[in-house]
């Protein structure tokens, strides 16, 4: 220790500063300083310590206005005068900084040490602080014990495929870094008081409050990616779809499942830190995702869907309560009177072995993401979406094999599997942007094919947004049955009203593979009509039918509303 250091000394309560030459004078409330730490930037802070409760002081703010700020935040009594302040200043320069701390605004994982939004450090090092804990702290406590949750909450998922799927979230959201999934978001959707919200505020109650510790699309994209951010590597809850303000969806969804809020710029120049997180969000609403962008006038990218499955929603088993309703109620009390405890235990279980943990882990994702395959016929893209499925399910059999959960490992294998099975009933069996490319102009020909938007073939007058021409195929050509039509797209509708923002060499192979756009003249795709110019032709207004689909009793609804 130093010669300045020895004057220092904390006593009774009190910081005291001894020069020697009288009696010793009380600085401020007695606190030390735990360590040193660099943020996630690399700037430089002292770890304090005030009765048990850590903070950090950047070393910059040290003898600054700014500095007395935050102390003045955790630490009641601070000097004044500037003297006192001065030799407050010299104690924190000549403490010992030899123990090293890790400083983070990001919860979640680092190393074998899982971190609360709450600030709350579960396993391995002692040493990390959270800088930007939740600001509702309570909501993240613990209330009641583990075998209040599995008697109240627990034991109730089975039966009910979507309580295990949402829960099966819960548990999932902190293994997500080990499957190198980057994140998506399971939205169940159907109509109102049908017991949506009550399957969410059960899977948060894994971690906290049922009810506080979630949160509503009705906010902004910066709010709802700041809220994504604080819960890294754990779950997200977005409650009814129907309240989002300002397109909050259609902004956030692919952000929150991607793990990237958009970047922005400094006042001082430049780009600001980039944020990035891996969270598995929960939603639920009246209508699924893809229906909700199409009510927007917006559509839902290839990339979005696999993120983001839409499952219909349903409770199955009121178990020993007299209907669905009272269970909900029971769901929804036990959601606000027991939790925290599920998680925590989850987490330490994990951290106690961690590498065998690990291993067990992966077996089950392997185990359920190999079953679905082998019982389900699936595109790239249903392939992604299966592993979010997977996850959830391996995170649910954990918690079932730790004496977690409150069921059995098989019934929360099977609750997960059905959850999947019922949202690959609703999907289309080709490619997503196929399907997607085909359904546009579907959607443009059901508008429009009957519209003055396309003239008669010998008209001489055009409507002032023409899109084209109609002609009989089989009265005037005689080539094709059924009165078929041929639609003569002019190439602006086409290309910047129909496929705006796509790859029409793309659009193009996908219509001519169904035989739905009609070849060109020679090496071209477009048809050429002397005295007009050229247009993309389309035969009939709806895409030609696919035998093997309607022989195919697998294949659903091919067009569905999720």
């Amino acid at each position: 220790m130093s010669n300045s250091a020895s004057r220092f000394s904390c006593r009774n309560g009190g910081l005291w500063f001894d020069d020697g030459n009288g009696e010793p004078q009380r600085l401020s409330d007695a606190f030390a300083v735990a360590g040193v730490a660099r943020d996630d930037s690399g700037n430089p802070h002292y770890i304090l310590d005030h009765n048990g409760q850590h903070f950090a002081l950047p070393w910059e703010d040290v003898g600054e206005r700014s500095g007395w700020r935050i102390m003045r935040r955790y630490v009641r009594r601070m000097p004044t005068n500037k003297r006192s302040q001065e030799r407050l200043a010299e104690y924190l320069q000549t403490c010992d900084i030899s123990a090293q701390w890790l400083l983070t605004d990001t919860a979640g994982w680092h190393g074998n040490s899982y971190i609360l939004p709450n600030g709350e450090c579960l396993g391995g090092d002692a040493r990390i602080f959270f800088q930007q804990p939740a600001p509702r702290y309570n909501d993240f406590a613990a209330h009641g014990t583990l075998d209040d949750w599995r008697r109240q909450i627990g034991r109730y998922l089975a039966g009910n495929s979507r309580l295990c799927l949402l829960v099966g979230a819960a548990f999932a959201a902190p293994l997500l870094k080990l499957f190198n999934i980057e994140g998506g978001i399971l939205h169940l959707y159907g109509k109102s008081s049908g017991g949506k919200s009550t399957a969410q505020r059960v899977a948060l109650s894994v971690w906290g409050h049922g009810r506080d510790a979630g949160h509503s699309w009705n906010a902004t994209g910066l709010a709802l990616t700041n809220a994504a951010a604080s819960r890294n590597d754990g779950l997200l809850s977005l409650d009814e779809i129907g309240e989002d303000s300002r397109l909050a969806v259609e902004t956030c969804a692919y952000a929150i499942a991607n793990g990237r809020a958009r970047l922005q710029g400094a006042k001082e120049g430049g780009n600001r830190p980039e944020l990035r997180f891996r969270v598995l969000a929960i939603s639920s609403g009246e209508m699924s995702l893809p229906a909700h962008f199409s009510k927007n006038g917006r559509e839902m990218m290839a990339g979005q869907m696999v993120r983001c499955p839409s499952i219909p929603h349903l409770l199955e088993q009121h178990h020993d309560f007299p209907d669905f309703r009272s269970f909900a109620e029971h769901l929804n009390h036990a959601a606000i009177t027991a939790y925290g405890s599920a998680g925590r235990a989850f987490i330490t279980r994990i951290t106690s072995d961690y590498p065998e943990n690990v291993k067990a882990a992966q077996k089950a994702f392997e185990t359920v993401l190999g079953e679905l395959h082998a019982s389900h016929t699936m595109t790239a893209q249903h392939a992604r979406s299966a592993r979010l499925f997977a996850v959830c399910a391996a995170g649910l059999m954990l918690a079932s094999d730790w004496n977690i959960s409150g069921i059995d490992r098989e019934s929360a294998r099977r609750g997960v599997v059905q959850c999947f099975a019922d949202w690959y009933e609703n999907q289309p069996r080709e490619d997503y942007e196929d399907e997607q490319i085909r359904r546009l102009l579907e959607y443009f020909m059901q508008r429009h094919a009957d519209s003055p938007r396309f003239a008669y073939w010998d008209s001489r007058h055009t409507a002032p947004d023409h899109a084209g021409y109609c002609r009989y195929s089989a009265q005037e050509l005689g080539r094709f049955p059924d009165d078929q039509q041929e639609y003569w797209i002019i190439p602006p509708v086409f290309e910047d009203e129909i496929y705006s923002g796509r790859d029409i060499r793309k659009v193009c192979e996908i219509l001519l593979a169904i035989g739905w756009l009609q070849p060109g003249d020679g090496r071209h795709v477009k048809r050429k009509r002397w005295g007009h110019g050229r247009f993309y032709v389309v035969r009939g207004a709806c895409p030609p039918e696919s035998p093997e689909n309607d022989n195919d009793p697998k294949q659903g609804n091919p067009h569905p509303e999720n």
